[in-house]
């Protein structure tokens, strides 16, 4: 369990630098006057999705610490990753009006992270249901790392959008 607390830390450390540089990101962007409600729903993506990888990456961590066995552990965080992701895709989809013009404007982006969002679910369940316990360290590594590329893609999406804007 060790080796994956140290993995889940770092994960967790670049998870949180996103959202750092979201955040100077949009603190420039606001001073060159080119706030927009798409500039606002990149922003969101990268800061709610960033937060919970962060999350995500915490929580075995954790639960490690009051003695549960390793199984548990993994079930019981993978079944709150899972709920998060869940309840943070229906927050995406239905409360930010940036989601859906983020996506409408970029449809290969939205396929590409739509792609992804299997390699999040379905390791997630195995841990849940505990399938291939021996696997579970994995599985839930692997949706972790997912999370990351996804907030990677919704990061470079912000940034080439804020520089283009800046130059057109």
């Amino acid at each position: 369990m060790n080796d994956d607390i140290n993995t889940l830390l770092a994960i967790a450390e670049i998870a949180g630098v996103f959202i750092g540089f979201a955040a100077v990101g949009a603190v420039v962007g606001q001073t060159r006057s080119n706030k927009t409600k798409h500039g606002d729903g990149r922003l969101i993506n990268v800061a709610l999705i960033s937060t919970m990888v962060i999350a995500a990456s915490l929580v075995p961590i954790v639960f490690s610490r009051y003695g549960i066995s390793d199984d548990l552990v993994w079930r019981i965080s993978a079944g709150i990753f899972f709920g998060s992701n869940l309840a943070l895709l229906i927050l995406l989809i239905r409360v930010t009006a940036g989601f859906s013009q983020i996506h409408a404007q970029m449809p290969w982006l939205s396929g590409l992270v739509w792609c992804l969002e299997p390699f999040i679910q379905i390791p997630l369940l195995l841990c849940i249901f505990g399938v291939w316990p021996d696997l579970a360290p994995s599985f839930y590594l692997t949706a972790v790392v997912t999370g990351v590329l996804q907030v990677s893609l919704f990061f470079a999406h912000f940034v080439t959008a804020m520089i283009t804007a800046a130059d057109g």
